[in-house]
C-alpha cells in the first residue's frame, strides 16, 4: 500500500515534530508511586504480576479525572520522559492534522499516530536512532501495520437466517460451520497447544455462535480498524432497531446492541438462614427479561422494501443531500428508544426525534405544529386527526409534568399510542425519504396539505 505525501506536508510535519522534540522532559513526579487510598479492599488476588511480565522499555500515556489524554510518556533510565499538558496538546493537534492528510485518513487514528511519534522521539532522545525524520518513520510504520481487516462484531439476542446489508455493515449470521472454520484455522497454526485452543473455542461457540455478526471490511491498523468497525456497527444496529419491538412499546426493550453493550441489569443477593453461614445465591434479570430477535428468511425479505433497503441507502456516504443527514440524526435519536428501559426516556427521545425533523426553527409552537402536521400526515379523517392532535397534546403534557413537576409517567396507553404514530410516521418518510433534498421540503409539502380541498 502507498504512502504519498506532497513535499509541502512533509516539510511542515517535520518542522513541528522537531520542534515538539525539544519539548521532551522527564515527569516531575514517577507516575508508578501508588496513590494513597483511605484502605486497602480485601479482594481476592487471582495471580501475582512480577517484573517478568512488563515490558523492560514501557510507553503509557495519563488521564485525567474525565479520562481525557494529558500526556505521552516512554521510559529511559528509570525515568518517565514524555509531553504534558501543554506540549501534549501539541502532539494531539500534530497527531490530528497528520490524520486529516489523504495518505493516513481512515486509516490510522489519533492514539496510533501519538504512539508512533513517541516510538521515533524516543529513538531520537536516546540517539538510539538513525536520523530518519517523522514522517519518512510514520510512512514505514504504516506500511507494516496498514492491512485489510475483516471486522466481526456480535451483535446480543439477534439470530438471523440470511445475510443482509446496511450501510457499510454486511449482517451475517455466526453459524456452526464458520465456527469450525476459525477453530481449523487456529489449529493449523500451531501457535497453542491443541487441548488449549479447543477449550478457548468452546467458550467462542457458548458465546456467539448462532448468534448475528456486523461484518466490516476495511483497511485500517488493528486497533483503529476496530473502532471504525464498532462506528459503522452501531449506526446499522440503530436504524435496524427500527423495526424491533421496543421501538413501539413503552416497556419492551430491544437488547440487541454489539455484544457487552447489550446493558442487561441483573441484581445478585445471598441470603442466609438463622444460625447457617450457607448462602442461598440468587442471582435474576432486573427489569425486562431479554427475548431473542429471530429474523428468518422470509422477514428480511418482508422488511427490505419497507424501509431496510432504503435505510441502507441512507448510510451511503457518496450521498452528500441535506435531508439524509437530518433524517438518519433523527432516526439516530429514535433508536434510544428502543433500547431505552424507562417509558419516560423513550418519550423524551420520541419527542426530540420528530421535533428534529417537523419544526422549521425554534420561533415555531412546538405542540401545535408538530401535532398538525403529524396528524396531516396520518389522518384519514377528520376524527383520526383530531385524536391524533388530542394525543400529540396528551404526550407533551406527560413530560411537562414529568421534567416540570418531577411526577412519573403512569399513562402507558397514551404514551404507546403516541409511539405508534410517531412510528408510522418515520415509516411513510423513511420510504420516501429520497424525494425531499431537505426538512424544509417535507414541512412545506405538509403544510401545502393541511391547505388543499378535501379529496
Amino acid at each position: 500500500m502507498e504512502f504519498e505525501v506532497n513535499a509541502e506536508a512533509i516539510r511542515n510535519f517535520n518542522e513541528k515534530s522537531e520542534s515538539l522534540l525539544l519539548e521532551l522532559r522527564p515527569h516531575p513526579q514517577s507516575m508508578s508511586t501508588a496513590q494513597q487510598r483511605p484502605f486497602k479492599p480485601e479482594v481476592f488476588l487471582s495471580g501475582t504480576l512480577t517484573e517478568k511480565d512488563f515490558r523492560a522499555d514501557p510507553t503509557g500515556n495519563l488521564m485525567d479525572s474525565d479520562q481525557f489524554p494529558i500526556a505521552e510518556y516512554f521510559v529511559w533510565k528509570g525515568k518517565e520522559v514524555g509531553l504534558f499538558e501543554e506540549s501534549f496538546q501539541m502532539l494531539q493537534q500534530l497527531a490530528e492534522n497528520l490524520g486529516r492528510i489523504k495518505p493516513f485518513r481512515d486509516r490510522v487514528g489519533d492514539k496510533y499516530l501519538r504512539k508512533i511519534f513517541m516510538e521515533w522521539a524516543k529513538g531520537r532522545y536516546t540517539g538510539a536512532a538513525h536520523s530518519t525524520e517523522l514522517v519518512a518513520y510514520l510512512v514505514a510504520r504504516c506500511k507494516e501495520d496498514v492491512t485489510e481487516q475483516e471486522v466481526w462484531t456480535p451483535i446480543a439476542y439477534l439470530s438471523i437466517e440470511a445475510e443482509f446489508r446496511i450501510g457499510q455493515v454486511t449482517f451475517r449470521p455466526i453459524s456452526e460451520k464458520i465456527v469450525d472454520r476459525w477453530e481449523n484455522s487456529w489449529l493449523a497454526g500451531g501457535r497453542a497447544s491443541a487441548d488449549d485452543i479447543r477449550r478457548r473455542m468452546r467458550g467462542i461457540r457458548k458465546e456467539v455462535q448462532g448468534k448475528a455478526a456486523a461484518v466490516v471490511k476495511l483497511i485500517a491498523e488493528p486497533a483503529y480498524a476496530t473502532e471504525l468497525a464498532l462506528a459503522h456497527t452501531e449506526e446499522s444496529v440503530n436504524l435496524l432497531l427500527f423495526f424491533s419491538r421496543g421501538a413501539l412499546s413503552p416497556k419492551w426493550v430491544s437488547y440487541y446492541r454489539p455484544l457487552g453493550r447489550e446493558n442487561v441489569e441483573t441484581v445478585q443477593h445471598y441470603s442466609f438462614r438463622p444460625g447457617k453461614d450457607i448462602p442461598i445465591i440468587n442471582k435474576r434479570i432486573f427489569g425486562v427479561i431479554p427475548e431473542p430477535w429471530l429474523l428468518s428468511i422470509g422477514e428480511i425479505e418482508h422488511i427490505k422494501p419497507l424501509g431496510l433497503n432504503q435505510m441502507d441507502a441512507l448510510l451511503d456516504q457518496g450521498n452528500n443531500s441535506t435531508f439524509r443527514q437530518e433524517l438518519r440524526d433523527a432516526l439516530f435519536m429514535y433508536s434510544r428508544c428502543a433500547v431505552a428501559k424507562e417509558p419516560a426516556d423513550k418519550l423524551v427521545y420520541v419527542l426530540v426525534c420528530l421535533e428534529s425533523l417537523l419544526l422549521r426553527d425554534r420561533s415555531e409552537f412546538i405542540t401545535q405544529n408538530i401535532s398538525e402536521r403529524l396528524a396531516v400526515v396520518l389522518g384519514r379523517s377528520l376524527e383520526e386527526r383530531k385524536r391524533i392532535i388530542a394525543n400529540v397534546k396528551e404526550a407533551y403534557d406527560l413530560r411537562s409534568r414529568l421534567l416540570h413537576h418531577g411526577k412519573p409517567l403512569k399513562d402507558l396507553k397514551s404514551l404507546k399510542e403516541f409511539m405508534v404514530s410517531a412510528w408510522t410516521f418515520l415509516f411513510k418518510i423513511i420510504k420516501n425519504w429520497q424525494r425531499y433534498p431537505s426538512k424544509i421540503d417535507l414541512i412545506n409539502e405538509i403544510d401545502d396539505l393541511k391547505l388543499s380541498p378535501k379529496s
